[in-house]
């Protein structure tokens, strides 16, 4: 398992020109993190939750792009757990809040709840819906690493 303060080697990181992301491939299993997001550590600390959550997960997608002035800003984790159970957490904000604002009555509230996740739905969601894209106007979204995440995930089931 990666540390959290360790991002990766040189060797297993590839670089995109003209965006800060990376994908990362660690034990064969992809592991990519865009744009805010650049290690276990980052979701954390965004969501505002304890730092050793991800601990003993496997995070495939870690996605979090903070729109021009803060607005139209969207994140997506998709994560294995240690017992092989997939989860999704979705989470977005304006410019006036972030990943673990404050709810409308003033109490401290993050956005980090997990969903359990199923590859054929996260399959049928990027073949005949949306998932990966973030429908901002300065962002290209994520489809193209979830149809990479999910082609692997389909081929490690059968």
């Amino acid at each position: 398992m990666t540390d959290l303060n360790e991002t990766t080697n040189d060797e297993s990181r590839e670089e995109k020109s003209g965006r800060n992301d990376c994908l990362i491939m660690l034990r064969e299993k992809p592991e990519i993190f865009l744009h805010h997001f650049d290690c276990k550590r980052t979701i954390c600390e965004e969501f505002n939750i304890d730092i050793n959550t991800l601990d003993k997960c496997h995070v495939y997608l870690a996605y979090y792009h903070i729109g021009e002035f803060g607005c139209d800003s969207s994140a997506f984790v998709l994560y294995e757990d240690e017992a092989g159970r997939l989860f999704e957490v979705h989470g977005g904000h304006c410019s006036c809040h972030g990943l673990d604002s404050q709810s409308y009555n003033g109490e401290p509230h993050s956005q980090w709840e997990p969903e359990e996740a199923a590859v054929p739905a996260l399959k049928h969601r990027l073949v005949n819906g949306s998932l990966g894209d973030v429908g901002g106007y300065d962002d290209e979204g994520f489809t193209k690493e979830s149809k990479m995440v999910v082609d692997y995930l389909e081929s490690i089931a059968t």
